[in-house]
């Protein structure tokens, strides 16, 4: 039987239990992923966002991506990093998609790494950090591709992932064996030369009424904070750069949360975790940004996105075809890709990531007679690009400006 590592999470070394009870319970505000998801319609794209950029990644044989795990824009410096974890590889392109150079140096060699997890850029430096979660080591770059050095990550800390905190801190989660849940803590803090600076403790569930201890990331990073969740899919909450609690959210997704019998049984919990039945549902992503979020996870056996909209709370599942239930938002500012963020550039441009043969399918004159596409220009400039790709051409990357 597999080991079963279950993500932990609360309470700040540096905050007490009493400053996160006396958050004001009127000020949380409720999602009801459950409404959302049922509430299905057609949208726009034109209706929450101004405008869209689509790059074409050069596709020589030396930069082929096999996925796209990640991608970071820094419009400054004129780069885009693409994380392809199936060839464990970084590939570097300029904003028009042109191939510069790559990372790709496998083994066990202090400036070599085995696996690559997830890649931390910080613009202002130029950094990046790539976590090698076989080795724990966390290995610094230059945005030129230009190895700099590495730290190991304690061997007492089983970290499961690594995400940027502020312009000076990465956090990393911690994997605990079940039955020892509440003996580790859940969250290591480290500047970037490998300094612990602050843990992040599971402590008393009631304090934050939490139901079910063990927790998972998002990594989602909007204004400047890092957004987690609880396991149970009941809250989702922040933490500043500062350390210091941010948000806080109700999320009401149809899955009851584990009572005491099944926390202190180990197969009970396993089952809980595996059952995929019409009464249960999770969150898997999360993009937040000003005026919106958008969430996306598995209910049952199928796929669901839902599209939050602060102003108003209102929630609904957005598909861009009727017939199949394909979701989306109707892409009518360059008439491609129907879209759905995997990506952020900033808090309110998201990308969205996507392979060329699936555009060709969606793509049809019946589809395309539907809507009147905003920016015709670049529509032509789409379908130029689409006559010319093949199997083996790189994905495409929609950027999106959404409004504010």
């Amino acid at each position: 039987m597999k080991t079963i590592y279950i993500y932990i999470i609360f309470s700040l070394v540096l905050l007490s239990c009493n400053n996160l009870s006396n958050i004001d319970k009127s000020k949380i505000i409720s999602v009801n992923l459950v409404e959302g998801f049922e509430n299905k319609r057609q949208q726009l794209l034109s209706d929450i966002a101004t405008n869209i950029q689509t790059v074409y990644l050069n596709s020589n044989e030396e930069c082929l991506i096999a996925k796209v795990s990640r991608v970071i824009i820094d419009n400054k410096k004129e780069i885009i990093i693409i994380l392809d974890k199936e060839l464990n590889q970084i590939l570097f392109f300029d904003n028009s998609g042109n191939y510069l150079y790559k990372i790709n140096k496998i083994g066990e060699g202090p400036n070599e790494y085995s696996r690559i997890s997830n890649i931390i850029y910080y613009p202002a430096s130029g950094y990046i950090y790539v976590y090698d979660d076989l080795t724990y080591k966390i290995l610094k770059y230059s945005y030129k591709g230009k190895y700099i050095d590495y730290f190991k990550i304690p061997t007492t800390i089983t970290a499961t992932g690594v995400s940027k905190l502020g312009d000076k801190y990465l956090l990393l989660t911690m994997g605990q064996p079940f039955f020892q849940a509440d003996k580790g803590y859940s969250f290591v803090v480290f500047d970037t030369i490998g300094n612990i600076i602050s843990r992040f403790y599971y402590h008393d569930k009631d304090c934050c009424k939490i139901s079910d201890p063990s927790t998972q990331c998002f990594w989602d990073y909007f204004n400047n904070s890092v957004s987690f969740k609880e396991t149970s899919n009941r809250f989702l909450f922040k933490v500043k750069p500062d350390l210091t609690y941010s948000k806080y959210y109700e999320i009401i997704c149809n899955r009851n949360p584990p009572d005491n019998e099944i926390l202190n049984n180990f197969d009970k919990y396993l089952n809980w975790l595996l059952e995929k039945d019409s009464n249960h549902s999770g969150i898997d992503e999360l993009y937040e940004t000003s005026n919106y979020m958008f969430f996306w996870g598995v209910k049952s056996k199928y796929l669901w996105n839902v599209f939050y909209i602060k102003s108003d709370k209102n929630s609904y599942y957005p598909i861009f075809d009727l017939n199949l239930g394909q979701f989306g938002f109707i892409n009518d500012l360059n008439g491609g890709m129907p879209f759905w963020p995997n990506g952020r550039v900033s808090d309110n441009v998201l990308i969205n990531v996507y392979n060329p043969q699936e555009l060709k399918n969606i793509i049809t004159s019946e589809y395309i007679d539907t809507i009147h596409i905003k920016f015709p220009e670049k529509y032509k400039e789409l379908l130029n690009h689409l006559d010319t790709c093949s199997l083996e051409t790189n994905q495409f990357i929609d950027i999106v400006t959404l409004k504010h």
